[in-house]
C-alpha cells in the first residue's frame, strides 16, 4: 500500500512540476542581453558598439562610395546623429569618421557628449592627448565580421572594462 500511495502522490505531483517547468521557461527576461539579443524588426540591421550604444540601419544593400554610409548613430542622450563610415572604441571613447560630413567625432560615454574634428590634424591631436587609438575600422568590414563570428574589434577592451581587468601584466 505505500508503494501505491507514492505512486499517487508521484502522478499527482507530475502535472504541477510540468506547469512550473513550462512557466519558468516561457518568462520574459527582465532585460535585453545587449550583445546578444535586439528587438528590431527583422529588415533592420544593427552594430553594438558598447552598451547601450549601436549602430542602426534599415538600408539592407551596402554601398562602398564616398561620402555615403548607412549606418546611423542615434541616440536620445545626445540630440545629434552621424553617419560613421568608420569607428572604434577605447576606453570609453567612440571614435569616428562622419560620411556624410566628412569630419571626425569623438563620442564620449561617460560625459555623453559628441565633439567633431573638422580635419584629421585635430582628430589626431585629440586622439593623442586622451590616449586614444588614431585606427578606425571599416563599418562595413565591422558588421560583416558582426554577422559571421559575433565578435568585434574592441571585444576586448569591453570585456577588460566590465570585469576590471587589464590588459597590462604585471610583475610582483
Amino acid at each position: 500500500m505505500k508503494a501505491a500511495g507514492k505512486l499517487v502522490v508521484g502522478i499527482l505531483a507530475l502535472p504541477v512540476v510540468l506547469t512550473f517547468g513550462y512557466l519558468y521557461a516561457q518568462r520574459e527576461p527582465k532585460k535585453l542581453r545587449f550583445y546578444f539579443e535586439d528587438n528590431l524588426e527583422s529588415d533592420v540591421w544593427r552594430i553594438p558598439i558598447i552598451e547601450p550604444y549601436q549602430l542602426i540601419t534599415a538600408d539592407g544593400r551596402s554601398k562602398q562610395q564616398a561620402g555615403y554610409s548607412r549606418w546611423n548613430f542615434q541616440e536620445p542622450d545626445f540630440n545629434v546623429s552621424f553617419y560613421p563610415d568608420s569607428i572604434n572604441y577605447r576606453r570609453g571613447f567612440i571614435t569616428f569618421h562622419d560620411a556624410s560630413q566628412n569630419k571626425y567625432g569623438v563620442c564620449d560615454v561617460k560625459l555623453k557628449n559628441i565633439s567633431f574634428c573638422y580635419d584629421y590634424k585635430q582628430f589626431r591631436e585629440f586622439v593623442a592627448t586622451n590616449n586614444l587609438s588614431k585606427s578606425l575600422y571599416n563599418t562595413e568590414l565591422v558588421y560583416e565580421g558582426w554577422s559571421e563570428t559575433r565578435l568585434l574589434p574592441w571585444a576586448k577592451e569591453i570585456l577588460e572594462q566590465r570585469w576590471n581587468l587589464t590588459s597590462e601584466k604585471t610583475i610582483d
